[in-house]
């Protein structure tokens, strides 16, 4: 098949940008000819607004309205995208569009309508309860207009592929008559060979780790990542002298961690923004590795990678019970999945882990395992595959 795989990210940076690109060389591994293509105009990302995203907002009465009024700026880029669009999918002559979509875009809608190229969309997140539940910055969103458009870019799809089954709940409430496909995200394949207790020694002192567990989090330290409970479960450990806490990443809530501990016999490693490889790598070496989602109201319609990397990584996981990852990791045999925000039974968990040496190391080979049986970009790849071409089937009778 010639795969026309569009999104509307301004970056490669971004990291559902580098998702569609990890699926894209799936499909080529499969021996497809895929075209990864923008709709949006590339920005440039760079320094601290690319790693952390903490820049402050503006404020002021003009603020305000760009804020009230984004969206109308939102619809109008999108008759720049059309042209541009219509105009690569010409060039490229595909057999399908797969199309990742974002709130208040739909050119991709209008170039299959207008070349009469099945189209695919890939939800991975239903984007206008995304918006109304988790949109930062306050901006406004008038009533149904998002719901609006998302709909009419799902019924012009002949079939949908999203990330959970809470993701395909929340869209079934369109009521389509387009079949919802459920596929997982993926990871890329764990890191070969895995390294001896030796070499993991000594890693880990190169590191700067001088306890004998270490607990790791991973993530852009955004509220929804439940930080606060993450500021507890640190707190709870510091009377230890077996256990040191990693803490991989950036983003905007990490200040507040990096004065959390300095007076701790083993104060917490901050790496910063480090590149994806070496996020593999420290994980590794982490014992037990800490996902303190946020309980959410109603669907908790996300796949998280943190997830997946940590399975990858051979952590044992302690993390919320929400969504389809626990199960598809090998339950409550590779990983604590806790029910509750309760900050007790969270520091309970990981004090049972953390006192289970053995224990933990099983927990997280049997997730590695979950990642290298199913749950790689390859396997997603291989689930999308079979989506298009049954679409391309359906299409041609």
């Amino acid at each position: 098949m010639k795969i026309f795989y569009s999104h509307y990210l301004a970056s490669d940076e971004h990291p559902a940008a580098r998702m569609v690109a990890s699926i894209a060389r799936g499909l080529e591994r499969l021996g497809h000819q895929v075209r990864i293509h923008r709709s949006a105009p590339s920005e440039p990302v760079t320094g601290s607004a690319k790693r952390s995203g903490s820049g402050k907002k503006k404020s002021g009465w003009k603020q305000r309205i760009k804020d009230r009024l984004w969206f109308l700026k939102a619809l109008w880029r999108n008759r720049g995208f059309f042209p541009r669009d219509l105009e690569a999918v010409k060039q490229f002559q595909p057999d399908i569009l797969l199309s990742r979509q974002d709130a208040y875009c739909y050119s991709m809608v209008k170039v299959a309508k207008r070349t009469g190229i099945p189209l695919v969309t890939y939800a991975d997140a239903p984007v206008a309860y995304e918006v109304r539940h988790f949109e930062e910055g306050g901006r406004w969103n008038p009533p149904g207009l998002v719901e609006s458009i998302e709909r009419q870019q799902l019924i012009a799809s002949q079939a949908v592929i999203t990330v959970s089954q809470g993701a395909r709940r929340i869209l079934e409430r369109y009521r389509l008559e387009v079949p919802i496909h459920v596929v997982p995200n993926g990871v890329e394949a764990p890191l070969l060979p895995l390294p001896t207790p030796a070499e993991r020694q000594n890693r880990r002192s190169e590191l700067g780790v001088r306890a004998s567990r270490l607990i790791g989090f991973a993530g852009s330290f955004k509220p929804f990542h439940g930080l606060d409970l993450l500021a507890t479960l640190m707190e709870a450990t510091a009377s230890r002298d077996d256990c040191q806490w990693v803490l991989i990443g950036d983003g905007p809530g990490l200040d507040r961690f990096r004065s959390l501990a300095t007076s701790w016999k083993h104060p917490p490693l901050i790496t910063g923004w480090i590149a994806t490889q070496k996020v593999r790598e420290i994980l590794q070496l982490v014992d037990v590795a800490v996902a303190p989602h946020a309980r959410t109201k109603g669907e908790f319609y996300f796949c998280p990678l943190k997830l997946l990397d940590y399975a990858s990584g051979g952590c044992a996981i302690l993390g919320s019970d929400q969504g389809d990852l626990p199960r598809l990791l090998g339950g409550a045999q590779a990983g604590a999945w806790v029910e509750t925000d309760s900050v007790a039974i969270w520091t309970e968990h990981l004090f049972r882990l953390l006192d289970q040496p053995e224990v933990t190391r099983a927990m997280g080979r049997l997730a590695r395992e979950q990642v290298e049986a199913g749950l790689t970009w390859d396997h997603t790849a291989s689930q999308i595959e079979k989506v298009l071409k049954a679409t391309l089937s359906s299409a041609s009778k």
